[in-house]
């Protein structure tokens, strides 16, 4: 532990964690992966690596894959950063609601060659700030608030270098949530300088919403999440969550109704014409998982999806094992390069159960979301639609 971890001391941090309450106590998160290039060499390989993989061509194939070897060991670095915020944040969080729901993932390779590919933006992948990402559910807006401002307010030596409170102002996709950056300073774990980490905080019925629209999205493949796909889909989508503010009683989705008479008439109509109870509720792998258990002191789950077969497979990973666990998902993402109706990703929650609440999209289970829409609705709970 470091030596200037002053027991009592509230106007100090740790020189290790860099946080103002010492972690060193807890899940003792150490580096696997560090940066292996420079910041100008990860950029250029990311220029190589957004493009499409060639096709035809060895060589140029080969190119591919080296630029994908470099942007996954950036993605990698990232797991150290990663695992303290998700502690800090699970320490300040737990304080203002007891039951929240802490994760943490790695963003994937193709999330981050979907960005980089977004029209209309154009992203270094060094500047990326949620390559690594934590999530709270917090019961409601208020914890939601309390929460954001104890994290704005903490004394740390990592930089709060952004914020965005899209329950304030939501996106006009519908997307609802708060989200802070903090980029990654430490004394003693220099190469991690610079890094960034992005922390959403959001309420069940936010969690819910946004569950629906990325298991949509991978069974459409479609980037519904980034506002791209089916024009009644996302009209769809953008009525819910504005249906969902008029209960949490937080301000409107732009574009909808703002009468909520009128717009529950618009979501009906959508949510029966796009038959969306009966589709979204055929998305459920539980049976496929029952069988498996993790190991008892795991912290990695790897988590590898198959749309065509509608099978989720994972393994699991102790903390000791981090190295390994990247090295299973650099692979996985590796052999699914041509496979785009493959799923696979790294994230880390405290058991299944809350990996599960945390990640349901990755299950295919958007149960939470359907509930919430009778309730919108007025529906009963059985209706199936």
């Amino acid at each position: 532990m470091a030596l200037d971890c002053l027991a009592g001391a509230s106007n100090a941090f740790c020189a290790d964690c860099g946080f103002d309450s010492c972690l060193c106590q807890g899940a003792m998160v150490k580096p696997h992966e560090f940066p292996r290039y420079s910041r100008s060499q990860y950029d250029k390989a990311a220029g190589r690596f957004k493009k499409d993989i060639p096709v035809g061509s060895d060589a140029a194939r080969d190119q591919w894959f080296q630029a994908f070897e470099i942007v996954e060991n950036w993605r990698a670095a990232h797991g150290y950063p990663l695992g303290r915020f998700r502690e800090w944040l699970l320490q300040r969080a737990t304080k203002i609601d007891p039951k929240v729901n802490v994760a943490q993932r790695l963003k994937r390779l193709r999330s981050i060659h979907t960005k980089m590919t977004r029209p209309g933006r154009s992203w270094r992948l060094t500047q990326m700030q949620d390559i690594a990402g934590c999530r709270a559910i917090v019961h409601s807006i208020p914890h939601v608030q309390a929460l954001a401002k104890g994290l704005r307010q903490a004394r740390t030596q990592h930089r709060l270098v952004g914020e965005d409170d899209y329950i304030t102002n939501p996106q006009a996709t519908g997307y609802r949530s708060h989200h802070l950056i903090f980029e990654f300073c430490s004394r003693t774990h220099t190469l991690f300088e610079g890094m960034f980490c992005e922390i959403q905080l959001r309420t069940p019925y936010q969690h819910a919403w946004a569950t629906a629209v990325e298991v949509a999205g991978f069974f459409k493949g479609q980037d519904l999440k980034g506002g791209q796909g089916d024009k009644d889909w996302l009209r769809f989508f953008a009525l819910a969550s504005g249906a969902i503010a008029f209960t949490e009683k937080a301000p409107l989705v732009p574009g909808v109704p703002d009468d909520q008479e009128e717009l529950l008439k618009e979501l009906i109509e959508l949510t029966q014409s796009l038959g969306v109870l009966k589709w979204m509720s055929g998305f459920r792998y539980a049976p496929t998982i029952a069988t498996q258990r993790a190991k008892k002191d795991a912290y990695w789950y790897l988590l590898r999806l198959d749309i065509n077969t509608r099978m989720v497979t994972w393994d699991s990973f102790t903390i000791e094992e981090t190295e390994l666990a990247n090295e299973h998902y650099a692979e996985g993402e590796k052999l699914s390069v041509d496979q785009p109706n493959v799923q696979t990703v790294l994230v880390s929650a405290d058991g299944m159960r809350a990996l599960r609440y945390a990640y349901p999209s990755f299950f295919g289970d958007s149960a939470e979301f359907n509930e919430m829409l009778k309730m919108l609705l007025g529906l009963p709970p059985g209706f199936a639609g």
